[in-house]
């Protein structure tokens, strides 16, 4: 069973190059707290996550995610993958995205019609001739 998950939160560090088996990944680390603000408005933490998330070198290159830079607010979609270990009587849980998508938070994503209209020729300014004669 696969779950699709969508993590809001902030880049660890700055994304790093990782080799493994010979193919060169993207390695993007995004912290998640979640909490709530006590009576006194003061903000309590209640979890921290931690998602390690593998992009192919050259998608991460080309989607601006190699460039991103530690503090970033971003937001990563993908298929969630939990693998736990014991080392020394300790239990440690790896969360991972599968197949992810990431953009930052803090800037909106390029709609068609923004990019259509700087490309578009400017509208004439309307004309003050108007037609009184109207069919309604």
């Amino acid at each position: 069973m696969t779950t699709k998950v969508t993590v809001k939160g902030h880049l660890a560090r700055d994304p790093a190059k990782k080799t493994i088996n010979g193919k060169e990944y993207i390695e993007a680390v995004v912290l998640s707290n979640e909490g709530y603000f006590n009576k006194e408005k003061e903000w309590v933490n209640t979890s921290r996550n931690d998602f390690s998330i593998l992009f192919n070198a050259p998608y991460a290159e080309k989607n601006g995610i190699a460039s991103m830079k530690k503090g970033d607010a971003v937001q990563a979609e993908g298929f969630l993958n939990v693998k736990t270990s014991e080392k020394d009587g300790v239990t440690y849980v790896n969360m991972s995205l599968r197949s992810p998508r990431m953009v930052l938070a803090s800037k909106p994503e390029a709609t068609a019609e923004a990019v259509d209209t700087k490309k578009a020729p400017a509208a004439p300014a309307p004309s003050a001739d108007f037609d009184d004669e109207i069919p309604f």
